[in-house]
């Protein structure tokens, strides 16, 4: 699972607005969701490992 969440991570991120914040792959957003809900890991966990806002989880 580690070598998925890493993969994920990788892809997540696609880019930065000019204010800085970052563009997320919709594709790769929703694996990660799906990904919490079918391990049942922490979404602070999850979202720490792939360097995101636990918040982009949750919403």
């Amino acid at each position: 699972m580690t070598e998925r969440i890493a993969e994920l991570a990788q892809r997540l991120v696609i880019g930065h607005k000019s204010d800085g914040r970052c563009v997320y792959d919709e594709q790769a957003k929703c694996e990660l969701v799906k990904l919490y809900r079918e391990t049942g890991v922490s979404v602070a966990k999850l979202a720490r490992d792939c360097g995101v806002n636990a918040n982009l989880l949750t919403t």
